[in-house]
């Protein structure tokens, strides 16, 4: 008998929850710790299918969710930016669970329905939780997966896997996936939780904690819902439920936690998928369900290549969640008080900033304990690289203009990719061994390695800041800056946008958007109808539809590369997929949100106008 605690501990030490793992039936801990992100950083292609499991929208988010979206949001500029990938990022958003539904009670009127009424909670909160994510300077998502804009895709999902004899239906109403089918595979992301003829993982069903569904509904103890019946669409949301030669007596319901991801994401990405992402406590047993209902359905048997979880954050020794009521709030920690004024703008994104930084100081793996002390800490490491950079910016303006790479007063640099910077920046201080080379760029070289080893050793960030420091210590202690201004000015710059890549965004280390090192930078805004925050909106507006652009086209040419290699099935109807998604983001976003015209030319590259300048050229 496997006890709770056993399997706790057990999952503490598995590859898994450390990083990139393997999936598969067998684990293989002698696998070497860089080599899954290697295969990841290096790959093939430049496309990255990336799923990530976000929200569920009945309350506001607190600073345990956000540790996991901007942890995830500086993996994800790391892989545009130092490699080059082209990363399409769908974020899921549950508004259709258990928790959405209670809130709803409480709020609904006497003129809604009660679907209408869960809506209208999961949009409210939806809505903060995006401006949340903006003012964390976290990037919006390729595409946001909605559950309830899928409830006929999920519908199917289980039809077919009803079909194919993985689940089975009740006469309660309820569906069930047959975990004894995957006996023998189960535990793949956590071998302490395998099913046994001894345990029949009570525990595993921990979405399904309604009366109605009682152990003996299902077959076996571990069985989780897919489809769960509602007897009174009058007091809770519900839809018309899956086809079924079952004799039921209840013919409506709302999906299931797991069934929810996984047909949103074969909606999208079909049955092959990079990297999936969220928070350790999703690993089990909501991505473990994930891919048994993914594998079935698809009829695959390795669906996703990576796994990423972030660790929990504590606070008081406990994790932070909502049930035990020890969490902070986004808004409580960045203190919004509804003031716009420039220096509240800079206060918030310094905030900000702290915790990204706080967040990078951890092995995104592990847990975290957020506490005074540690937010101190890590405000003095952001002060320490804000003093250097604001240096180095001295030291230039003494020496004049230089002519290094990313000079903020070039208006050329706005051309550049963020592959061709890099590349450039990484050029240079590959020369550092030369003799000519100066010590600042063999200083720079040297941090460059080590962020190389970082990165693939499993996202090491704290080793990142650790080698910023080093450099800024370096170059200090030589005091360059009395007599070579422009050293400590091309060092200045290198920390400044290597912070820049990890996501900051507060005074010094912001980047000039028309400048910025990649095709998304800049790109704060989530909700384009609402007014940026800061004191020259219209031009980061412009900056903001500029990168968009950029992206967007990147991305099309990165899908139509991948069609001319894919033989038709369900992969190539995954591409096509993601190409109308494309076409969402110019008439949706771009068109109605920023009001720019987008027109893409048969060379693959595309251009934008806005609406007045076109119909001032018409009535011209």
């Amino acid at each position: 008998m496997v006890t709770r605690q056993q399997r706790v501990g057990n999952g503490s030490v598995s590859g898994v929850q450390r990083g990139w793992s393997r999936q598969s039936s067998t684990r293989d801990d002698a696998l070497p710790a860089g080599a899954e992100a290697d295969r990841l950083l290096r790959p093939s292609r430049r496309l990255l299918m990336w799923y990530q499991c976000g929200p569920t929208v009945y309350d506001d988010a607190h600073l345990g969710h956000a540790r996991t979206s901007v942890t995830f949001d500086m993996v994800r500029r790391v892989l545009q930016h130092w490699y080059d990938r082209v990363p399409v990022l769908a974020l899921s958003v549950t508004d259709i669970d258990d928790k959405v539904v209670g809130r709803a009670r409480e709020v609904r009127t006497t003129r809604e329905t009660a679907t209408e009424a869960a809506m209208r909670v999961a949009r409210l909160y939806e809505r903060r939780y995006f401006e949340d994510m903006r003012r964390l300077n976290v990037l919006p998502p390729t595409c946001v997966l909605r559950v309830s804009e899928h409830i006929p895709a999920i519908v199917q999902y289980v039809e077919r896997l009803v079909a194919k004899g993985a689940v089975y239906s009740t006469r309660a109403g309820n569906f069930y996936f047959d975990t004894m089918r995957v006996q023998h595979r189960y535990g793949v992301l956590d071998a302490g939780r395998a099913l046994n003829a001894e345990w029949a993982a009570a525990d595993v069903d921990d979405d399904d904690d309604d009366e109605r569904q009682s152990p003996g509904d299902k077959r076996h103890r571990a069985d989780f819902a897919v489809w769960k019946a509602v007897a009174d669409p009058e007091q809770e949301a519900s839809w018309p439920s899956p086809r079924t030669t079952h004799e039921c007596t209840v013919f409506r319901g709302r999906p299931g936690w797991h069934v929810e991801c996984s047909a949103m994401c074969a909606a999208v990405f079909g049955d092959q998928l990079d990297l999936h992402t969220g928070g350790v406590d999703l690993r089990f047993p909501h991505h473990e369900n994930e891919i048994h209902l993914s594998e079935a359905y698809h009829g695959v048997e390795r669906w996703c290549a990576h796994w990423m979880h972030t660790g929990a954050l504590l606070s008081g020794r406990e994790k932070m969640s909502k049930s035990l009521r020890n969490f902070v709030t986004v808004r409580q920690y960045l203190q919004r008080d509804g003031d716009d004024s420039v220096e509240d703008t800079l206060r918030m994104r310094r905030a900000a900033d702290v915790f990204r930084i706080f967040c990078a100081l951890h092995k995104y793996s592990t847990p975290a304990e957020f506490t005074a002390a540690q937010e101190q800490h890590a405000g003095s490491v952001w002060q320490r690289l804000a003093q250097f950079v604001e240096r180095s910016r001295e030291g230039r303006d003494r020496a004049g203009a230089m002519a290094a790479p990313l000079s903020s007063d070039t208006s050329a640099a706005q051309e550049e990719a963020c592959s061709g910077m890099w590349r450039r920046w990484r050029g240079t201080a590959g020369n550092a061994s030369s003799p000519s080379s100066s010590r600042t760029q063999q200083r720079i070289h040297a941090c460059q390695q080590q962020i190389d080893a970082a990165l693939v050793a499993d996202f090491h960030f704290p080793r990142i800041i650790h080698a910023l420091l080093e450099l800024v210590n370096d170059v200090n202690r030589c005091d360059v800056g009395d007599g070579e201004p422009d050293e400590m000015a091309l060092a200045g710059q290198w920390v400044r946008h290597i912070l820049g890549m990890l996501g900051m965004a507060s005074a010094p280390f912001a980047v000039t958007p028309r400048q910025a090192p990649s095709v998304e930078d800049g790109v704060t805004a989530v909700s384009p109808e609402q007014p940026l925050e800061s004191a020259s909106a219209e031009a980061m507006r412009t900056a903001q539809v500029e990168s968009l652009v950029r992206f967007r086209c990147t991305l099309r040419q990165a899908i139509w590369e991948e069609l001319r290699k894919l033989p038709s099935g369900d992969a190539r109807h995954a591409q096509r997929r993601l190409l109308q998604l494309c076409d969402e983001l110019r008439d949706e976003v771009l068109l109605k949100g920023y009001g720019v015209q987008v027109a893409d030319r048969p060379d693959g590259n595309s251009s934008w106008t806005r609406c007045y300048d076109v119909h001032r050229k018409r009535s011209g």
